[in-house]
């Protein structure tokens, strides 16, 4: 992964923190800035231990050290709310994940293997709150990539980590926002 792949990571997850919407693998609110960027380094697929006081000073030095600034890309700072049925696909994800015990990662363990969480992007979802066209793009991916994964039964991981992003409907409605963003810009 590229220093800017990790950037933008590092600067997602930050954003997710800036808007209250970041929450840890329990599902919790994250209220602390050095948690925050711990799950943002984590995610990115760095070791960096933040600093005992670690201020916004330290993450705008980290994202210099990695090459670039925190200025957003120019259509990061759209923000779409999920429809019912995206919300729902991610409450019964949600619901399924706990009664099976599988299915999609915890912040903790997908920021081990520098990949996104699917009970973090769960949360969002079902909460109903606005997220990023990044994290649209990034839902998008997450169906492109498991895709075969995505048939079988309420007990199969591959079906409930889809379902934690959306299910069906969240890969219809990516695919959507997505094409709306795209030929606007044209």
């Amino acid at each position: 992964m590229s220093n800017k792949e990790k950037q933008a990571k590092v600067r997602l997850v930050m954003q997710e923190f800036k808007s209250g919407k970041l929450a840890s693998g329990s599902g919790e609110k994250v209220t602390s800035a050095k948690q925050a960027l711990a799950i943002a380094l984590s995610t990115a697929g760095l070791s960096r231990k933040p600093k005992k006081d670690m201020s916004e000073d330290y993450y705008m030095a980290f994202m210099k050290e990695l090459g670039g600034d925190d200025e957003k890309e120019r259509d990061d700072d759209k923000s779409f709310s999920p429809p019912s049925s995206v919300r729902a696909a991610a409450r019964r994800g949600l619901e399924l994940r706990k009664k099976h015990g599988k299915g999609g990662l915890s912040t903790q363990e997908a920021g081990k293997q520098g990949i996104g969480s699917g009970v973090a992007r769960a949360t969002t979802l079902a909460s109903g709150k606005s997220i990023s066209y990044a994290m649209i793009k990034r839902m998008a991916a997450f169906f492109s990539r498991h895709a075969k994964n995505l048939s079988g039964g309420e007990d199969n991981a591959g079906y409930i980590a889809g379902l934690l992003w959306g299910g069906s409907a969240g890969r219809a409605w990516a695919n959507k926002i997505i094409k709306m963003v795209e030929s606007a810009k044209n």
